[in-house]
C-alpha cells in the first residue's frame, strides 16, 4: 500500500513539474513579446514632413502597443504567481515522496531482519538436529 502511495506521489510530483515547465515556457514567450513591443515602441515613427494625421495615428499605435505591453506584463505577473504556487506544491509533494520512501526503506529493513531471523532459526535447528543425530549415534 505504501509503495502504491509512493508511486502515486511521484507521478503527481512529475505532473506538477511538467505544469511548472509549461508556465516557465509561457513566461519566456511573454517576455519575448514584451521585448518586441519595447523595440517596436522605440522604433515606431513617421516620415519626415509627414501630415499631422500621421502623428495622431502614430500616437494611437504607440498607445495600443503600450496597452498590449501592460496586458502582457499583467499576464506575466499572474504566471509568476502560479509558478511560485507550483513551487510550494512541488515542495509538499517532495516531502510526501520522501516520507513514503522512508517508510518503504523501514519496511524493507524489517523484512530483511525477519529473513535473517528465519535463516538463523533454520540454521540453529539444523545444528540441533545434527547434534541430536550425533548423540544417537554414540
Amino acid at each position: 500500500m505504501i509503495e502504491k502511495l509512493h508511486k502515486l506521489k511521484k507521478i503527481q510530483l512529475e505532473q506538477k513539474f511538467m505544469l511548472k515547465q509549461q508556465l516557465v515556457a509561457k513566461q519566456f514567450e511573454i517576455e519575448n513579446i514584451i521585448e518586441e513591443l519595447n523595440l517596436d515602441l522605440s522604433s515606431a515613427g513617421v516620415e519626415k514632413f509627414g501630415a499631422i494625421g500621421d502623428f495622431k495615428i502614430l500616437a494611437i499605435h504607440k498607445n495600443s502597443m503600450k496597452y498590449k505591453k501592460s496586458l502582457y506584463e499583467t499576464e506575466k505577473r499572474n504566471i509568476l504567481a502560479q509558478i511560485e504556487n507550483y513551487n510550494k506544491i512541488i515542495v509538499e509533494f517532495q516531502k510526501e515522496v520522501e516520507k513514503y520512501d522512508y517508510l518503504l526503506k523501514i519496511e524493507l529493513k524489517k523484512k530483511i531482519k525477519e529473513e535473517i531471523k528465519l535463516e538463523e532459526m533454520i540454521a540453529s535447528e539444523f545444528v540441533l538436529s545434527k547434534y541430536a543425530r550425533e548423540r544417537r549415534a554414540v
